[in-house]
C-alpha cells in the first residue's frame, strides 16, 4: 500500500510501469499495512 504526491513536473516524467513493485501487493504484506492503518 503506498501512495504517490508529485508536481505535474515530476508527473509528467514517470511513465506507467516505471514505478512500482510488482511483489507489493502479497496477502501478508497487505494484511500488515491494514493492520497499520487500523
Amino acid at each position: 500500500v503506498s501512495a504517490v504526491l508529485a508536481n505535474d513536473s515530476v508527473m509528467l516524467v514517470i511513465k506507467p510501469g516505471e514505478h512500482g513493485s510488482t511483489y507489493g501487493g502479497n496477502p501478508l504484506a497487505c494484511k500488515v499495512a491494514m493492520a497499520a492503518l487500523e
